[in-house]
């Protein structure tokens, strides 16, 4: 390698600037690529939108028997936080009506207890089913739900 003292001639000087830019060059790309810190996707990204949903519902009391049924329509969301943890999400499938669910990398939703209740197709629908007791709570007295969205 050259140094700036030793050029005999006007080409061994011009061949060190080459070489020293070379190496330079080589050092900040490299550096630019170190020093970036690349966030992960969030697959949670794939199915953050606007739903047209449309369920079934049954509410039963153990004492009476299935009190009330019917079919809903509904523009809601799937949405989550940045401050959510990983996998949850908030399902908005009717006015006053959310669940909290998690949603793994391939499209399964399961409630925070384990429970498997449904998935996404293809990243545009999702089919769920489930009680409002299913991890607990009041056993004699549920709402069913059989609920479909489709991605706007």
């Amino acid at each position: 390698m050259y140094s700036p003292n030793t050029c005999s001639n006007d080409n061994d000087c011009i061949d060190f600037m080459k070489h020293a830019t070379s190496i330079l060059f080589f050092v900040l790309i490299s550096c630019s690529f170190l020093g970036c810190k690349k966030k992960p996707f969030d697959h949670r990204n794939k199915y953050f939108h606007d739903y047209n949903f449309s369920y079934t519902y049954e509410i039963c009391d153990i004492a009476e028997g299935i009190t009330e049924s019917g079919t809903a329509k509904y523009e809601g969301t799937i949405s989550y936080s940045k401050s959510d943890p990983a996998d949850q999400m908030t399902i908005h499938f009717d006015t006053g009506e959310k669940l909290t669910v998690l949603v793994d990398k391939n499209g399964n939703i399961t409630l925070d207890c384990g429970k498997s209740i449904g998935s996404f197709n293809k990243h545009k629908d999702c089919n769920l089913t489930f009680k409002t007791n299913t991890c607990g709570g009041n056993m004699g007295f549920w709402t069913k739900y059989e609920l479909t969205g489709t991605k706007n």
